[in-house]
């Protein structure tokens, strides 16, 4: 398996199958960054988000992309527990950390955007 195989079957949506071709990877790189950003993608998909947060706090110290990542995986964490407004508002701090540029999209989306003027 490559890696080009794995984002391959996460660009058809078949997370699954991406996550687990990303096992098969050899170890140095499975462990990759460009790895650990696809298997971030697949977290908020196949709903592993205990590693998902392991990974975005890892990612969210990177590079831009890294950061990209990690604030678009929070931002799902946050929508997922919307219930919960204080998570949801953790999560949307982080997103904001990772990737400050994304406080629009944030603003933008209708789930989040009420956590935020919430707590306002």
């Amino acid at each position: 398996m490559t890696l080009t195989e794995a984002e391959g079957y996460a660009e058809l949506g078949l997370w699954q199958d991406a996550w687990e071709a990303i096992e098969e990877l050899p170890g140095d790189l499975r462990a990759g960054v460009d790895s650990m950003r696809l298997r971030l993608r697949c977290c908020s998909k196949v709903g592993a988000w205990d590693i998902g947060a392991e990974l975005a706090c890892l990612l969210g110290e990177g590079k831009p992309p890294d950061r990209r990542a990690a604030a678009a995986f929070w931002m799902a964490l946050g929508r997922e527990c919307i219930e919960d407004s204080e998570t949801a508002q953790a999560c949307i701090d982080a997103a904001i950390n990772a990737w400050p540029n994304c406080r629009s999209e944030i603003l933008d989306d209708p789930e989040l955007s009420r956590i935020v003027f919430a707590e306002n």
